[in-house]
């Protein structure tokens, strides 16, 4: 019998109290362990937190479930996302921390957070005052969250110890002019004052610098972001994949980006247009045909070295409806003439490829009449081509788009976890 999420997790906290690792679950943790489906934020001392993945992967092999994204997001904190095996559909999503840090400010020491832990029902949680100052801080972090969200929550955590609460206030805000009380009292416009006051304090030293200098450079070097690829005719159902894609792998990674055919690096963001006749035009000179060729080579290199690349160290999901490969596939949509489809095939060997490309297999028929833009004649013509491209490398899987859409989505989603496991197995 699998192992479900809300089993895993007592597990997991189960062992840190077995290995002697103090731990608190900082918030939400009245919904646990039947609601797991978002972050669950805990602290642990900064001496246990490099060996917490250490310690998923183990307990994941006990129970068939495996680490399929981790990497450490700030110098106190990692990230890790744990699958079923039995069940991909069960995931957990963990954020370790020792310290609070934001903004290359130390925010709320370990020794804050885990000072007089209590219990709720089977797990250790932070004081009240503790809590609150997590909270609080959080509350003005990188993201600049809307206050009104946060004053309920604190009003209630400061009743319940106000002495203690002021004390870390005080701590973190320094000397903001009035008392916590007094601030409480305040309308949510008037806290954004404090944001200023805490940034300007809690600073990184010298130490803590060179560490989150460090760590940036592990995560350039080891990039957990991912490039995808959608290859099909019109009508092969990518449009609605994409949808399933970011719904099904969001989990995965921190953000997500999309583009249609190439990145368009050169040119300012503008609303993709459908296209109703990919073939309504005629093809260019040859002249034309090659600089508008060179044109795409050099827009596709130029992004990915000044902005794809850094997105894949910022745990990016990129997804390309249509790449630099749908030239040879269908030449005419991009207006190029035949004769410079052999300068495009020298120059797709020199482009950075996407990590996994997924080609669309749909029978031209079916495919014709959910969009009848293109001939039959000429979209199985199109299929052979994709099928003989989708052979050609490991890193091409041809699917069987026939199938209802969500049967894709599970096959195509499936592979990328299947990919981020191994990924994972290989950087240990």
């Amino acid at each position: 019998m699998s192992t479900t999420a809300a089993e895993f997790i007592d597990l997991y906290f189960g062992k840190l109290e077995e290995l002697g690792i103090p731990y608190v679950i900082i918030h939400s943790y009245q919904t646990l362990p039947q609601d797991v489906a978002s972050d669950i934020d805990y602290a642990v001392h900064d001496l246990d937190l490099p060996f917490l993945t250490a310690i998923l992967k183990e307990l994941g092999r006990q129970h068939n479930w495996a680490v399929a994204q981790s990497f450490q997001h700030g110098v106190f904190a990692y990230y890790n996302v744990l699958s079923s095996l039995d069940d991909p559909s069960q995931r957990l999503l963990l954020d370790a921390c020792s310290n609070y840090a934001r903004a290359r400010r130390l925010l709320v020491p370990n020794e804050v957070l885990l000072e007089g832990r209590r219990r709720y029902g089977p797990y250790w949680v932070p004081q009240p005052r503790a809590e609150f100052i997590y909270e609080a801080t959080k509350l003005f972090d990188a993201k600049k969250k809307d206050p009104a969200k946060y004053l309920p929550k604190l009003r209630t955590l400061w009743k319940q110890d106000k002495e203690g609460a002021e004390t870390l206030f005080n701590r973190a805000f320094g000397d903001t002019g009035r008392t916590l009380e007094d601030w409480l009292k305040q309308p949510p416009e008037e806290w954004h004052r404090l944001r200023e006051l805490m940034l300007g304090r809690n600073r990184f030293g010298l130490w803590l610098l060179v560490r989150e200098s460090i760590r940036v450079l592990k995560r350039v070097l080891h990039p957990t972001g991912m490039q995808i690829t959608l290859l099909g005719p019109d009508g092969s159902g990518k449009s609605t994949l994409i949808e399933l894609m970011h719904e099904n792998l969001g989990v995965f990674f921190r953000r997500s980006k999309f583009y249609h055919f190439r990145p368009m690096f050169f040119e300012p963001p503008s609303d993709s247009k459908t296209v109703t006749e990919p073939h309504g035009k005629p093809a260019y000179g040859m002249a034309r045909s090659v600089a508008k060729l060179l044109y795409y080579f050099l827009d596709h290199w130029a992004a990915y070295i000044l902005k794809l690349i850094s997105l894949k160290v910022r745990s990016t999901l990129i997804i390309f409806d249509r790449d630099f490969d749908d030239i040879l596939i269908d030449s005419r949509r991009y207006r190029l003439s035949s004769s410079s489809i052999p300068l495009a095939r020298v120059l797709r060997k020199m482009l950075p490829k996407s990590e996994v490309t997924f080609v669309l297999d749909i029978d031209p028929v079916k495919c014709h009449a959910r969009k009848p833009e293109l001939p039959v004649s000429e979209l199985e013509r199109q299929r052979r081509e994709l099928r003989a491209l989708a052979a050609s490398d490991c890193r091409y899987h041809l699917v069987d788009s026939n199938r209802p859409a969500k049967e894709v989505a599970t096959s195509v989603c499936g592979s990328v976890v299947g990919l981020l496991l191994q990924r994972h197995v290989v950087e240990q």
